[in-house]
């Protein structure tokens, strides 16, 4: 899959949808569907030169995706407050949407640099640098 980048600052790869991936029989498998947003995503990082990692993510399911057709996926940064990113995704065929997520994605830290594991206000663990 290449990862364009249109003007619209986000990524924008096309993908066939190969049988080798089914689920149910001419489905898409959920989870080669939530690999590929997660993909995504991160590639939307990427393009700004952000090397960025999974946080969390959540994916709605709205339509099956038919194996044997193509799709197109998008990604696009909704928020940014670095280290930190929301990032928004979408697969798309024949002018539905497919798949809708949202993405926290933080940016990677490289081997030997400070990194601290902190806890917010809920109880929730939080990676500060």
């Amino acid at each position: 899959m290449a990862f364009a980048a249109p003007d619209t600052g986000g990524v924008e790869p096309k993908f066939d949808c190969s049988a080798a991936y089914e689920g149910y029989d001419g489905i898409l498998h959920g989870g080669v569907v939530a690999s590929l947003v997660d993909g995504v995503m991160t590639n939307c990082l990427f393009a700004r030169g952000i090397p960025g990692v999974t946080a969390d993510l959540t994916a709605q399911f709205r339509h099956p995706i038919v194996t044997g057709t193509r799709a197109v996926a998008r990604a696009w940064i909704e928020r940014s407050f670095p280290p930190r990113h929301l990032i928004g995704a979408e697969i798309v065929r024949s002018m539905q949407t497919k798949t809708s997520a949202i993405g926290r994605f933080v940016e990677y830290v490289a081997d030997g640099a400070e990194e601290s594991v902190a806890t917010d206000q809920r109880g929730q663990e939080t990676i500060t640098t």
